[in-house]
């Protein structure tokens, strides 16, 4: 009779584990601290081409379904993502051949000890992005740093109008005062300036992001012609605060 029981004991006990590894294989991701740092979330950072004097913003969205979208000032691209929770680290990229990226997982949420599988641009830093990335500008003045191509820096100054526009006030690092409308998409900011006065003219493309630190950094290309002369190129990054 013991006998007996001790062996309906084994079947239910065996049961029971196997109802339990099958409701855990049906849920791969249940528990995985890693991928959902990244599922449906927003990362912003800075990264740097070798071609360029000054570093640029990105933010990259990652997707459930193991796709990305990343956004910078030369375009919008799409990628793909894989997370190995065991190793807690994740790979991306553009496409299969170059573009590729690794980098360790902190649980904080920040991306560390980045591989590159090329040379010509590397990340400098990432973090998830917990800020309200789709925050209200309209009527605000945001104040900084501008990052010049040649180490120095200066000030930096955007007002943010209610009609939708930017203005960059003269003196603010930027030569002449402009103003312009701005296009918002997924925490970022894009705007084009295009402005003569007398015999200087100075135009250019800015591209913002919305950082977790709640600051907007951006980069910038203009071109600047004075008296009909060829024109020269400046880069330019940007560090500004809302005030």
């Amino acid at each position: 009779m013991k006998t007996k029981l001790f062996v309906a004991l084994l079947l239910i006990a065996a049961i029971v584990a196997i109802a339990g590894c099958s409701k855990s294989n049906n849920n791969p991701g249940q528990g995985d601290k890693y991928s959902e740092l990244f599922r449906n979330k927003t990362w912003c950072g800075e990264f740097k081409y070798a071609s360029k004097p000054v570093t640029e913003p990105f933010n990259m969205t990652f997707k459930e379904d193991g796709t990305l979208i990343w956004r910078e000032y030369s375009g919008t691209y799409n990628g793909k993502y894989t997370v190995d929770k065991n190793a807690g680290t994740i790979s991306f990229g553009f496409n299969a051949a170059a573009s590729q990226v690794s980098a360790k997982i902190a649980v904080e949420g920040e991306l560390t000890d980045f591989t590159f599988s090329q040379s010509a641009w590397k990340i400098i830093h990432s973090e998830i992005n917990k800020t309200e990335t789709e925050q209200v500008i309209e009527g605000t003045t945001w104040k900084g740093i501008d990052y010049y191509q040649n180490g120095y820096t200066g000030i930096a100054q955007f007002n943010f109008l209610i009609n939708g526009q930017v203005h960059i006030p003269a003196g603010s690092g930027l030569l002449l005062e402009t103003t312009s409308y701005y296009a918002r998409e997924s925490g970022t900011l894009r705007f084009d300036r295009d402005k003569t006065s007398g015999s200087t003219r100075i135009a250019g493309k800015f591209f913002f992001v919305f950082m977790a630190d709640s600051s907007l950094k951006g980069y910038g290309l203009s071109q600047l012609w004075v008296s009909g002369g060829q024109p020269e190129h400046f880069h330019d990054g940007f560090s500004v605060l809302k005030q």
